[in-house]
């Protein structure tokens, strides 16, 4: 984990500390991106993670197994992208 100074951040590569609360919400156990999508994927890894129509109108379906095989793969343009679509919008 890599060390942060405030709770909130408007930096795409930002960090921030976690909240935690002794009830509520807030008590529970922080879990990140990666280590949710695991889980899910885990759980559900038969179910469409992702449905798209083609030209022909014949539906193509991603489950989350291969979402989850993908997704180190992905991680990097993901976040390109990300830091992209952020300088983007900042300067629009």
């Amino acid at each position: 984990m890599l060390p942060a100074t405030g709770l909130s951040t408007s930096s795409a590569s930002g960090r921030v500390k976690i909240r935690v609360e002794a009830r509520g919400m807030g008590a529970r156990k922080p879990i990140s991106i990666p280590g949710c999508l695991q889980k899910i994927a885990q759980e559900y890894s038969n179910h469409p993670a992702l449905a798209s129509k083609r030209e022909d109108n014949q539906w193509n379906f991603i489950t989350y197994k291969y979402e989850l095989c993908h997704y180190c793969a992905t991680l990097d343009l993901v976040q390109s992208l990300c830091g992209t679509l952020s300088a983007l919008f900042r300067y629009s």
